[in-house]
């Protein structure tokens, strides 16, 4: 895990990025790397088991749905008001068939239902970024 310094595109402070291989095994060290976070920033038990549920789901998204294979990596980020954490890897969004919902398909929903604010980007240089926050109280 590297500690950063810096501001990036959310324009808070970059707290840690780490890489992790696109395999259901590293969920749960993805799950700690945001408990970790979490608690650095003074988030509460539920909005640190929210985000942690969400991370989840986008990285798992990653995992399972792109046909470019390739790690994930997360960055931590505080700014003034928010904690956010990115989710990036190779794969292009791509949204699923009425016919693909049947048995799956409430990521999105989810994601969307756990985060305070949910944004997802097609990278200039290939991959998707989503980005998952909550407002800090």
């Amino acid at each position: 895990m590297t500690s950063l310094a810096g501001t990036g595109h959310s324009g808070g402070r970059a707290l840690a990025e780490e890489t992790f291989p696109p395999h259901p095994e590293s969920l749960a060290p993805i799950r700690a790397f945001v408990d970790r976070w979490a608690g650095e920033v003074g988030l509460g038990e539920e909005q640190t088991y929210r985000l942690k549920l969400a991370v989840s789901e986008a990285c798992a998204n990653a995992i399972d749905h792109p046909e470019e294979k390739g790690d994930i990596t997360l960055w931590a980020w505080r700014r003034r008001d928010r904690f956010t954490v990115d989710v990036s890897h190779a794969g292009e969004f791509r949204v699923k068939g009425s016919q693909d919902r049947r048995h799956r398909g409430m990521g999105l929903p989810l994601m969307v239902a756990l985060a305070d604010e949910v944004s997802f980007a097609c990278l200039p240089e290939g991959g998707t970024r989503v980005s998952l926050s909550v407002f800090l109280k």
